[in-house]
């Protein structure tokens, strides 16, 4: 582990068991070492013992990512610990001393180190004494999972513009479907920080937080083909700025907030008048009216008895 220093990015996953409390997780996380931030930390967690030899921590990261958007996509995860964890790595991404520990346990070289290091954060969420952990830290690449990646995710010049390396922004829970995806539609991408087209845009477009963590951005679909394996999207930042995607794998993509709906003020003013006046005003009215014919009716009374 200790070549992996120089790697700008590093993808560090694995699985653990509480077999007292029946939990069985995997998890990754993707390291972005030359900016010095946590990009991506998931984890999906069940009660059942298959989970935990689903995967070894030797496969591939990409593995990791479609397996544990497969689970919570199908619901077949424990929600609650689940969300528990997800929230508390999105803390632990922000936590530069736990940052630190764990850069400093990966490039030590030594395997129990890092996972000690890792368990020691799990424990303080499944307190079982039979807690196991165990990981593998590799080079990655955030576009297709694998050495050569690197290389074709580089911001190139085609017919109509300038192309960046951008992935797609998943929401496991809430997202839309790839495969329903039409031109037009408009979903959020994060663009890769690989080259100095990409950090340029980057920074152009007030994407970088002052942690380094590089925030979504609207991504128009312009193009959408299937080349036989999964579907490619191609689509625009802004005009002469354009991305190209191959995914894959069945997952759910993020999309920008649902336009508001009128406020209901709005709505009622088209209404009668009568059905907008507020309840206790309604009451009133109908007590007013209420006295109001009882008076008439006294009136009616008093009158045909006068005559008589």
């Amino acid at each position: 582990m200790a070549e992996l220093m120089s790697e700008a990015m590093v993808a560090l996953k694995g699985r653990f068991r509480a077999p007292n409390m029946r939990y069985y997780g995997q998890f990754f996380f993707i390291i972005n070492q030359k900016g010095g931030y946590i990009d991506v930390a998931a984890v999906v967690i069940t009660v059942g013992s298959d989970l935990f030899n689903a995967l070894n921590p030797t496969d591939s990261w990409k593995k990791y990512e479609a397996l544990i958007n497969k689970l919570k996509y199908e619901n077949k995860y424990s929600q609650s610990i689940t969300n528990e964890f997800q929230a508390k790595l999105k803390q632990l991404a922000l936590d530069k001393q736990f940052f630190g520990d764990l850069l400093k346990a990966m490039h030590s070289g030594k395997q129990e180190t890092l996972n000690f290091v890792l368990a020691g954060f799990y424990r303080r969420v499944i307190k079982d004494e039979e807690f196991f952990l165990e990981s593998h830290a590799e080079k990655a690449s955030l576009n297709d999972g694998d050495d050569n990646a690197g290389s074709e995710a580089k911001s190139t010049e085609g017919e109509n513009g300038t192309y960046l390396p951008v992935k797609l922004d998943l929401d496991p829970i809430t997202g839309k479907d790839v495969k329903e995806l039409r031109p037009g539609d408009t979903i959020l991408i994060r663009v890769l920080p690989q080259d100095d087209r990409a950090n340029a845009f980057i920074d152009g477009a007030g994407l970088r937080t002052e942690s380094g963590f590089v925030k979504s951005a609207p991504f128009v679909i312009t193009s959408v083909t299937y080349p036989g394996v999964g579907v490619e999207l191609v689509g625009r930042l802004k005009d002469g700025v354009y991305g190209r995607i191959i995914e894959e794998q069945s997952v759910l993509v993020r999309t920008p907030e649902p336009v508001k709906k009128p406020a209901a003020s709005a709505v009622q003013s088209k209404a009668p008048l009568s059905s907008s006046l507020p309840a206790e005003k309604k009451q009133l009215m109908v007590i007013g009216l209420g006295v109001l014919g009882a008076a008439i009716l006294a009136i009616i009374l008093y009158s045909v008895i006068s005559s008589l």
